[in-house]
C-alpha cells in the first residue's frame, strides 16, 4: 500500500509533492488517532459492560444465595409445620380413642341406668296397680256416694240393691251381688262405677243386670258404666251389650 502511495506522490509536481505528502501524513495520523480514540471508547464501553456484567453476576449470585437460604428456611418451616400436624394428628387420635372409651363407659352407665329405671318402673307399676286396686275399692264407694247425692239433688232416686246369687251366675260361684239402680219417672238405669274397666268387668256388669231383671222381675231401661278409663276391647264389648260407657262427667 505504501509503494502505491509513493508512486502516486511521484506523479505529483515536485514543488507540491512534500506538502501533499505531509498533509496526507497528517490526515493519516488524524484518522489513526480518531480510530485509536474510538477504540479506546469501545474498550471503555467493553470494560464498563464487563464491569456491569460482573456486577450483575455478583448480584445474581448473591440473589440466588439469598433465595437458597430463604428456600432452606421455608423447607425448615414446612418440616416444622409437618411435624406439628403429625403431633396434632397423634394427639387427636389419642383424644378420640379416649373419648370413644369414655363414650363406651357412658353408654354402659346409661344401659345400667335404663335397666335400673325399667326395674323401678315395673316395681312402681306393681305397687301402683296394687295401690290402685285398694284405692279403687275405696274410691268407688266414695264416688258412688257422691254420685248418689248429686243424682238425688237432681230429683232421681238412687237405690243400692244387694242380693245373693245362689247359682253363681255372675261370678261363677255363689256370691253377694251389689248393683246401683237410678230411678226416674218409672225408668230404671243400672249404673256401675269403677276406677277402670276391662272387658271382664263389662261382662260381669251385664250378668248383674240380667240377674237383677230375672230376680226382681223388673226391666232395666238403660245401662251405664261410669269410669275414668276403659280399654278398647271393653268399649267394643259394651257396645255389643248396649251398655253406655261414660269416661267424663259433664254438667
Amino acid at each position: 500500500m505504501i509503494e502505491k502511495l509513493n508512486k502516486v506522490f511521484e506523479k505529483l509536481p515536485p514543488e507540491h509533492r512534500d506538502t501533499i505528502r505531509e498533509a496526507f501524513i497528517i490526515l493519516i495520523e488524524e484518522v489513526i488517532n480518531a480510530v485509536v480514540k474510538d477504540n479506546e471508547r469501545i474498550w471503555q464501553a467493553i470494560e464498563q459492560n464487563a464491569k456491569a456484567i460482573e456486577e450483575m453476576r455478583k448480584t445474581m449470585k448473591e440473589g440466588f444465595e439469598r433465595q437458597a437460604q430463604e428456600n432452606e428456611k421455608i423447607w425448615q418451616a414446612i418440616d416444622r409445620l409437618t411435624n406439628s400436624i403429625e403431633e396434632m394428628r397423634k394427639t387427636m387420635n389419642e383424644r378420640f380413642e379416649r373419648q370413644e372409651k369414655e363414650n363406651q363407659r357412658i353408654w354402659q352407665a346409661i344401659d345400667k341406668l335404663t335397666q335400673a329405671i325399667d326395674k323401678l318402673d315395673k316395681k312402681m307399676d306393681r305397687k301402683i296397680t296394687a295401690l290402685g286396686a285398694r284405692w279403687g275399692l275405696m274410691a268407688e264407694g266414695t264416688f258412688r256416694a257422691g254420685i248418689k247425692e248429686i243424682i238425688e239433688d237432681l230429683g232421681y232416686a238412687v237405690e243400692n240393691v244387694k242380693f245373693f246369687d245362689s247359682e253363681g251366675y255372675v261370678f261363677l260361684k255363689p256370691s253377694q251381688i251389689e248393683i246401683d239402680i237410678i230411678i226416674k219417672d218409672s225408668k230404671r238405669i243400672a249404673i256401675e262405677i269403677k276406677s277402670s274397666i276391662s272387658e271382664g268387668d263389662v261382662s260381669t256388669f251385664e250378668r248383674k243386670v240380667k240377674l237383677y231383671e230375672k230376680k226382681f222381675n223388673l226391666k232395666i231401661d238403660k245401662k251405664i258404666i261410669l269410669t275414668p278409663f276403659a280399654n278398647d276391647k271393653a268399649i267394643d264389648i259394651a257396645k255389643s251389650f248396649d251398655i253406655e260407657i261414660v269416661e267424663e262427667l259433664k254438667e
